[in-house]
């Protein structure tokens, strides 16, 4: 159940991460490749792979100390100072944008202003 837990955890993560990486690749090194004739999986072996090592060696390590770092690094109490920041933060200004939101709105509808179309 444990190795469940840990790829249900992580497998989205490195498949968004590695999905990053293949979208910022420069075009023009896999167009270069493609008109020098390489094939499909050359341009993957030769091009693409040495292009997201860098990706591949940060997952590596975040991977490589397991999970006593990660719960070691939430027990920081540095960390849970920033959790309850967040926490906070995100309890005052959802509430506020909610407000704001349906204030907005409401002038746009119910008052007439230059620039509204009827």
């Amino acid at each position: 159940s444990v190795i469940i837990a840990d790829v249900w955890q992580w497998t989205p993560f490195i498949f968004i991460l590695s999905l990053a990486a293949l979208q910022s690749l420069p075009s023009s090194a896999i167009e270069a490749a493609r008109i020098d004739g390489a094939t499909r999986w050359q341009t993957i072996l030769h091009v693409k792979l040495p292009l997201m090592l860098p990706v591949i060696v940060v997952a590596a390590q975040a991977f490589a100390k397991g999970f006593g770092a990660y719960f070691g690094a939430l027990a920081d109490p540095i960390a849970l100072h920033a959790i309850r920041l967040t926490l906070t933060v995100a309890a005052i200004a959802v509430p506020l944008n909610l407000v704001f939101g349906v204030a907005a709105a409401w002038a746009f509808t119910k008052y007439d202003f230059r620039g509204k179309s009827a």
